[in-house]
C-alpha cells in the first residue's frame, strides 16, 4: 500500500555496510530467531553472501517453513526447529555446526503486550541469551551478536529491561565469544511495527492510533538494520556496544498524517486518534545512556558505546542472582535486585550523543 521510507522523515540516505561481504564469506554462522522479521532478511542477505554454512533456527514451525520456501534448497544451509533456550539442543547443534558467529536475533518485543507477561519476557529476552552466551563459550565459538534495542537504555518497562539485561550479560561474558550489542531503534515495517498497523486500519477503514501527539522513535529500514547486523559480525569491530546513526526520531503523528495524505485523505486530522501512552511506553527513545559515551567505529555510521566502568564480577554475581530469581518466579526479586544495577554513587558525565 505505501511507499513510505524512513528516509522521508529523517532525510538521510540509507547506510550499507562496504565490508559485509568479506565480513561472511566462508565463516560459519548460526542465526537464533532466523524466521523472525529481521532474522529472515538477514538469513536471506547471508544466502547471498556465500557464508561456509549457515545454520537457521527457529522455534516457530509457520515461520520456518515461510523461511524454507523463500530460500530454497542449498546444501550449505540447515534449518533447525527448536528453541535457543534448549541447552541439550545448543549443545548438539554447536558440536555439529561448529558456528564461527552466533547471532542472537530471537526475542520478545511487544513492549506493552510484554507488560503482563513479564516472567515470559525475562525468561525469553534475558535467561535465553545468558544460557546461549554460555553454550557460545563452551563450544569456542568466536563472535556471538546481540540483537538489542534503544528501549534498554534506561528502561521504563519490563521489554527494555529484559533487553538491558541481557546486554549485560553479554557484556560481562568472559571471551571468547566476542560479543556486540547491536542497538537498533524500530525497524521500519518489520512485523508488529507502526506502518503495518497503520495499513492494516486504513484498509479496515478505521481511524489511524497514535499514543501521543509527541510520541516519537528512531527508525531505521530493514535493508540498514541487515547491514548494521553484518558490521557486527566482523571482527575488525570490537567487543562492546555499537549503535548506528538514525539521524533525528520521527513523530509517530508525522507517519500518520504523511500515509493518510498518500491514500488522498484531505483532512488527516479527523483520521487521527490519540489512545495514551501505554504501559511500558516512552514519549521518546535513546540510544545512549545519561553515563555512556559515544567515539566513532571504523566504518562511517556506526558507533561504540563505552558504558560506564563497572565491576564485572559483581554485576555477574547479580545477574545470576536476577536470573535465579526468574527461574523460582519471584517477580518481587527480581525489581529489588535491578534496582541494584545502577552503582552507588556513579556519575552521570556529558556526552555527545549519536553524532551528526
Amino acid at each position: 500500500m505505501s511507499t513510505l521510507r524512513p528516509t522521508d522523515f529523517t532525510g538521510r540516505p540509507e547506510w550499507r555496510y562496504p565490508g559485509e561481504q568479506a565480513a561472511v564469506a566462508a565463516r560459519r554462522i548460526l542465526i537464533s530467531g532466523a524466521g523472525g522479521s529481521i532474522g529472515g532478511a538477514l538469513s536471506e542477505r547471508l544466502s547471498r553472501l556465500d557464508p561456509e554454512r549457515l545454520v537457521l533456527l527457529d522455534r516457530c514451525e509457520h515461520n520456518l517453513f515461510e523461511l524454507q520456501r523463500r530460500l530454497g534448497h542449498s546444501p550449505a544451509t540447515e534449518l533447525v526447529l527448536g528453541d535457543a533456550g534448549d541447552v541439550g539442543l545448543m549443545d548438539d547443534l554447536l558440536r555439529a555446526e561448529r558456528p564461527d558467529v552466533i547471532i542472537h536475533a530471537a526475542a520478545h518485543k511487544h513492549a506493552p503486550l510484554l507488560e503482563s507477561q513479564p516472567l515470559e519476557a525475562l525468561r525469553n529476552n534475558f535467561l535465553v541469551t545468558s544460557s546461549l552466551l554460555d553454550c557460545a563459550a563452551r563450544h569456542g565459538v568466536g563472535r556471538f551478536v546481540l540483537l538489542g534495542t534503544d528501549k534498554a537504555v534506561e528502561p521504563a518497562g519490563v521489554m527494555g529491561l529484559s533487553k538491558r539485561l541481557a546486554e549485560l550479560a553479554l557484556l560481562v561474558a568472559p571471551a571468547p565469544p566476542a560479543g556486540v550489542a547491536v542497538r537498533l531503534g524500530n525497524v521500519w515495517g518489520s512485523r508488529g511495527s507502526v506502518l503495518p498497523l497503520f495499513e492494516a486500519q486504513l484498509v479496515a477503514g478505521e481511524q489511524l492510533t497514535v499514543t501521543h501527539r509527541d510520541a516519537s522513535r528512531f527508525f531505521l529500514a530493514e535493508a540498514e538494520a541487515v547491514s548494521v547486523i553484518l558490521a557486527a559480525a566482523d571482527a575488525a569491530f570490537p567487543p562492546g556496544i555499537l549503535v548506528p546513526r538514525m539521524g533525528e526520531p520521527v513523530r509517530i503523528q508525522a507517519i500518520a498524517r504523511r500515509l493518510l495524505e498518500r491514500c488522498g485523505i484531505e483532512d488527516p486530522d479527523l483520521r487521527i486518534v490519540f489512545t495514551g501512552l501505554r504501559p511500558g511506553d516512552k514519549l521518546s527513545e535513546r540510544l545512549v545512556g545519561a553515563d555512556e559515551v559515544v567515539t566513532p567505529a571504523a566504518a562511517a555510521g556506526l558507533f561504540h558505546v563505552e558504558p560506564p566502568a563497572m565491576d564485572r564480577d559483581a554485576t555477574a554475581a547479580l545477574l545470576g542472582d536476577i536470573a535465579a530469581a526468574v527461574r523460582r518466579r519471584d517477580l518481587g526479586a527480581v525489581v529489588d535486585l535491578a534496582r541494584r544495577l545502577q552503582p552507588p554513587g556513579s556519575q552521570v558525565r556529558e556526552q555527545p550523543g549519536i553524532p551528526e
